[in-house]
């Protein structure tokens, strides 16, 4: 079942632009500390990639209303002429989750609604997981040995 922000998100995205995010997917897993690839491409609508223009990447966590961006990605890339960034998932953003998702905010193009606001799309949300940093452990236990 969808939860309430997720269907607000993946609406939101239709509707600030038209970058399609093909990877990550909510099949998807990073692992922190090892390379993972988000993947984009026109979705055929107005405005154009070249429009969206240069824009930056981060993973955020969080819902329609308030989000919370965990790393930066990309500060500028252009999503008209590039296609995919390869990157490494910061292992100390959070807990292993599946909460995630990546945020493109244009720098160029603000949302033709709400004009205060740049264009932005938003991926799926996918799970991170061995973020080493914030996984629990449990304690060690060691007997007590009496010598007499």
């Amino acid at each position: 079942m969808f939860s309430k922000a997720a269907i607000i998100l993946a609406c939101a995205s239709a509707a600030f632009a038209n970058v399609f995010i093909t990877s990550p997917t909510a099949a998807t897993t990073f692992s922190g500390g090892r390379t993972a690839t988000i993947r984009w491409q026109d979705d055929g609508s107005a405005p154009t990639l070249k429009d969206f223009g240069p824009a930056q990447i981060s993973i955020y966590v969080g819902n329609a209303l308030q989000q919370t961006r965990l790393q930066t990605i990309n500060a500028s890339v252009d999503v008209s002429t590039t296609s995919e960034l390869t990157f490494t998932p910061d292992a100390s953003i959070g807990p292993n989750s599946s909460e995630y998702f990546i945020r493109v905010e244009s720098l160029a193009l603000k949302d033709a609604a709400q004009p205060q606001f740049p264009a932005l799309a938003f991926s799926a949300k996918f799970t991170c997981v061995h973020l080493p940093c914030l996984t629990l452990r449990s304690p060690l236990i060691v007997p007590a040995v009496w010598i007499a």
